[in-house]
């Protein structure tokens, strides 16, 4: 009788499994690829940019800010694994983060808190939705107002006046 449960932990299974490509593709590693790989076209072609994987994301992720839909218990997860790594990438990046990731980090939190502010303002969200969106609005809130810990680059070594 020591096991936590005898039935399959399905949210949490689920939850690993979102949140393996999540970590893929937010490493600083994928970002800096991602990034670099906008040199290597040519000309009039249109290489994948940082931004558009970071507006896939969000608009993928959470489209039930857009279309009213009710979150269910599976994309609630989904959203917060996602949230966690916007606001760890926008507050604490990890080294080799680069800067592009950290902004553009930083403009899809607010881009997911006027959503939200937006989702809220429906009279017709059922509870469970609505806790989640404001408990999202809040840490979002308090993501964006506490201060940065990024470290700031080092001054040059120019001559003193």
């Amino acid at each position: 009788w020591t096991a936590e449960r005898i039935d399959p932990p399905f949210h949490a299974t689920i939850l690993r499994a979102q949140s393996n490509p999540l970590g893929r593709l937010y490493d600083p590693i994928t970002l800096s690829r991602i990034q670099d790989s906008e040199l290597r076209y040519s000309p009039g072609t249109e290489p994948f940019r940082m931004a558009e994987m970071f507006n896939t994301m969000r608009t993928s992720i959470w489209s039930e800010l857009a279309t009213g839909r009710a979150i269910g218990a599976i994309r609630r997860n989904l959203q917060r694994a996602h949230l966690n790594r916007l606001i760890q990438l926008a507050m604490k990046p990890e080294a080799g983060t680069p800067e592009d990731a950290t902004t553009l980090a930083r403009a899809d939190l607010k881009s997911i808190l006027k959503g939200c502010s937006g989702a809220l303002g429906r009279a017709d969200l059922d509870p469970m939705t609505r806790a989640h969106l404001d408990e999202t609005k809040d840490r979002i809130k308090a993501a964006l107002d506490a201060p940065l810990t990024r470290g700031l680059p080092e001054p040059s070594a120019g001559p003193k006046g």
